[in-house]
């Protein structure tokens, strides 16, 4: 049963990636999400509860190198400087939220250092940031369920803002103009759904592989040193070395490794999901509930006040903000959506930074505040 349930899980992706591909507008990520709610409220013991546990914290480990083999660090310095700045900023502005937060309700809400650090995580790369930071200090269950679901929540409604009148709005406030030329250099991309199947499978054999090899290596020096799987080693194994090898050309060229960290990112999300209690989510929270409202509000506003200050324009704080709330997967819709394609490429050369980096500040914040 539990092999049959498995294989449900891996073909999954496969199913939502063909979904997207028709339906831009729907991101698989989120879909996943959504469905893993749906199937783990409607019917709790659809799923071994074990089974998805397990899927959750390897698919969130196996995501992390594939989507750092792409974030050549070289190019870090090569982005338009305003856009790097802008991406600075909102960093500045996660991390003093975080200190706003903690300050504020470090009375009254269990295991805020944690929390803190999980948050300075998401809002400095996306979501792989958060549950990274919550893998390595082993955080309950509970706590990876409750805080991605009203990240996704508060995210969900500020996505929607930026695809409708919040550019508009901002013009009144920001400069309008973008001056950011498209000279990003950029290497030849292939597009890994037009390569033949052979090559896809010869892609995803290099990409997983040295992904899984990494982890072995890691988790071995980790026993080595500690007697046991210790996470912070672990995440910070990973991470190191996958920014490493993303120095190398024939593994920061492999096709398929953006496609295959979504498709872990997607297992994660379906996992995650359908672990998920609504009515736990809805219900006994409010703290919760209100630690994101000024943790999100906070950020945003200490955010545009700072680019209104250091002159950043409309597009380059959207897609700076986009990059450090929601990572790379959203970079090409927003720039799409602000008619910016020329903001493709470095946008996402800024969110795969964060994803570098988010992870690492997270862990700092939760060694200061403990």
């Amino acid at each position: 049963m539990i092999i049959l349930q498995i294989a449900l899980i891996l073909v999954l992706p496969v199913l939502l990636f063909r979904l997207e591909r028709q339906m831009r507008w729907l991101k698989s990520i989120v879909m996943a999400y959504v469905l893993g709610v749906i199937i783990g409220n409607v019917d709790p013991d659809f799923f071994d509860h074990g089974m998805l546990k397990e899927l959750t914290g390897i698919s969130i480990i196996l995501a992390i190198p594939l989507m750092l083999f792409s974030s050549n660090i070289k190019m870090w310095i090569q982005q338009p400087r305003k856009l790097l700045l802008a991406y600075v900023l909102a960093v500045v502005a996660t991390s003093t939220s975080v200190a706003i937060g903690w300050f504020i309700f470090q009375d009254g809400l269990e295991n805020l250092p944690l929390i803190s650090g999980m948050i300075e995580g998401v809002y400095t790369g996306g979501t792989v940031n958060l549950n990274a930071v919550g893998y390595a200090f082993e955080a309950p269950e509970e706590m990876m369920v409750l805080l991605n679901g009203y990240d996704m929540a508060f995210s969900g409604v500020y996505l929607l803002f930026i695809f409708t009148f919040l550019p508009a709005v901002l013009k009144f406030i920001l400069k309008s103009d973008s001056d950011i030329k498209n000279e990003v250099r950029q290497e030849d991309e292939v597009d890994f759904f037009q390569l033949a199947f052979k090559e896809q499978l010869l892609s995803i054999g290099k990409g997983v592989g040295l992904s899984a090899l990494i982890l072995g290596g890691v988790v071995g020096i980790a026993i080595l040193l500690t007697g046991k799987m210790h996470e912070l080693i672990i995440i910070f194994g990973v991470t190191g070395l996958a920014l490493i090898g993303s120095n190398f050309k024939n593994i920061q060229g492999i096709n398929g490794n953006m496609v295959m960290a979504d498709y872990f990112m997607i297992i994660f999300g379906f996992t995650l999901g359908a672990q998920a209690n609504v009515a736990e989510l809805l219900s006994g929270h409010l703290d919760i509930f209100k630690y994101f409202a000024v943790i999100y509000s906070t950020m945003l506003t200490i955010h545009l006040i700072l680019a209104k200050i250091f002159k950043i324009d409309v597009n380059a704080f959207l897609i700076s903000s986009t990059a450090a709330i929601f990572g790379p997967p959203f970079i090409g819709p927003v720039a799409e959506s602000l008619n910016r394609r020329n903001l493709i490429a470095p946008g996402i050369i800024i969110a795969l930074m964060g994803n570098a980096i988010g992870t690492y500040l997270g862990i700092l914040v939760v060694q200061i505040l403990s």
